[in-house]
């Protein structure tokens, strides 16, 4: 009988295998495929229709917040089409003013410069924990901002080539606003538009065997101590025991199962479902730690 002791990746289940072994438990490994689902939500469609679609909702001020944002987009681009420049013109509009330390280290990220790495490090001088962590929040809805505003222009089919930036958005652009923090019934009344992240992984499943995590309850408790991850195997193990000190001479398996089906222990329940108990019954019998025949059970001599 095997018993599941978890999903993991595999740069894990070396060290997972090893522990196992260590404890005399013997395990076995499924490889799956792990597939999760993350779902977007946004605002898309032309700026006119989506200003009207959102005026008397609470979308009214992000919609107009982006309008301002793809405006100073629109003016860096009459003057300014290199694409490294217009990215540093639009994180100077769009950061607080003396938030000089964005825009550093943004260069200093894009052209990897010693003399932009050295301004960083000044200014960080002397900067607290607290301080720097802002930072480096702000920093990164800077980025975030940028980036959007790029799929806006591509969007509206602007080019990026060799390194400059080629077309002009229109007076009513397609606009793609991605929103954050809010759940699904409430997207669902706002009409929002969706969209899907799957990501698709290899994991490895591990189990192990039920006769050894009874046998190796002490080892396993030491493991627990170490490891959270034996804890439920280490609960299943003295369940297992306490499933056990149910049994009372030759008994009716039926009045077994009544027993065993809910085990309460101070504030403590363990519930066991029908055909778990089977399972574990038939494990018991490989063992000789029971018997049973003709409707009733009871423990082994051995």
């Amino acid at each position: 009988m095997r018993i599941y002791i978890g999903t993991f990746d595999e740069s894990e289940m070396e060290s997972i295998l090893q522990e196992l072994r260590k404890a005399g438990i013997r395990s076995e490994i499924k490889p799956s495929i792990d597939v999760a689902v993350h779902v977007r939500y946004l605002i898309k469609g032309k700026l006119s229709e989506i200003k009207n679609k959102y005026k008397d909702t609470e979308m009214a001020d992000l919609v107009e917040k982006w309008e301002k944002y793809i405006e100073v987009a629109r003016e860096i681009l009459k003057n300014n089409r290199k694409e490294g420049d217009f990215e540093k013109e639009l994180l100077k509009k769009l950061i607080p003013e003396g938030d000089e330390m964005v825009v550093v280290l943004f260069e200093a990220m894009k052209d990897g410069g010693d003399e932009e790495i050295k301004k960083l490090e000044k200014i960080m001088e002397g900067k607290e924990e607290e301080e720097v962590e802002n930072f480096f929040s702000r920093f990164r809805e800077a980025i975030k901002i940028v980036d959007a505003l790029h799929k806006i222009l591509l969007a509206n089919g602007i080019k990026y080539e060799g390194g400059e930036i080629h077309g002009n958005l229109s007076d009513d652009p397609i606009m793609i606003i991605h929103i954050e923090g809010i759940d699904g019934e409430r997207a669902e009344k706002l009409n929002l538009d969706f969209a899907f992240d799957t990501y698709v992984d290899k994991k490895v499943d591990i189990y192990g065997n039920l006769m050894d995590i009874i046998y190796e309850r002490e080892k396993l408790k030491k493991m627990a101590v170490k490891n959270p991850r034996y804890v439920e195997i280490l609960i299943l193990s003295d369940a297992i025991a306490m499933m056990l000190d149910k049994l009372e001479g030759k008994m009716e398996l039926e009045e077994f199962f009544d027993r065993v089906i809910k085990i309460q222990e101070e504030d403590n329940r363990i519930f066991f479902t029908p055909s778990a108990i089977e399972e574990i019954l038939e494990t018991l019998e490989k063992m000789e730690i029971i018997k049973m025949k003709k409707g009733k059970i009871w423990l082994s001599k051995k």
